[in-house]
């Protein structure tokens, strides 16, 4: 089976996890934090375990413990977590992992894009959030990691899920003019160069082409508005 496929056949049941690391101005200095992130692959649910300066063994495996636990832990209904060849992950933390069910699958020497949707996730946080701020202090990294996880897991769209949010649903962009008491009609014209013009008129006036409708008095209209562009295809010049 190759490995394309077994992410397509298993998705459901895959998270991937990764480390990312951030420069931190201290008193002491700059210093580096790590952060680990747990992704579920089929919904894209991003979860970052722990961020800290030193991830011992013992700090790890309290991580383990923790992406476990019985009713809140974020690995609960899963059976594969891939993990790249780190040494940070400790004996410890594959031994936590591995006891609760879920066994770990390790991806090929040198080999990112068998991790990728973890890699994905770290060059969108930090394109998106991490590169464009200076952290002074341990909890404006914790507060800007934490505001970014909840607007990608809430408010943003997601190629990946056909550019819907992973909670909830996209706003409707629909709405509904009431023209009963004002006697006015929406009416969408298409003009020559492939654009939807959305205009309201009085329901006396008919113009069927755009070219008509810029020709009534300016007065006869409530709104003019572009509603959707739609290119027009590419002509070919041929040479005879």
């Amino acid at each position: 089976m190759s490995w394309r496929i077994f992410i397509r056949s298993h998705a459901h049941v895959i998270a991937d996890a990764d480390f990312f690391t951030t420069e931190v101005r201290t008193a002491r200095g700059l210093v580096t934090y790590y952060t680990l992130l747990v992704i579920d692959i089929a919904t894209r649910r991003v979860c970052v375990a722990g961020t800290t300066t030193n991830p011992t063994s013992a700090w790890m495996e309290q991580i383990a413990r923790n992406l476990t636990e019985c009713e809140t832990g974020f690995l609960i209904g899963k059976r594969y977590l891939i993990l790249d060849r780190d040494a940070l992950y400790s004996h410890d933390f594959k031994q936590t992992v591995t006891e609760s069910g879920v066994e770990i699958v390790r991806i090929a020497i040198q080999a990112p894009n068998m991790n990728a949707y973890a890699e994905r996730f770290v060059r969108s946080i930090k394109t998106e959030c991490l590169d464009r701020m200076i952290f002074v202090g341990e909890d404006a990294l914790r507060c800007a990691l934490s505001e970014y996880v909840a607007h990608y897991n809430t408010e943003r769209s997601h190629q990946g899920l056909g550019n819907e949010l992973i909670d909830g649903e996209m706003p409707s962009r629909d709405g509904v003019i009431d023209t009963n008491e004002l006697g006015w009609t929406p009416e969408v014209l298409q003009s020559d160069r492939g654009v939807k013009i959305s205009i309201i008129r009085p329901s006396d006036t008919t113009p069927s082409t755009p070219d008509q409708a810029s020709s009534l008095p300016i007065g006869r209209f409530a709104c003019v508005a572009l509603d959707t562009i739609v290119p027009r295809k590419p002509t070919l010049n041929r040479r005879s």
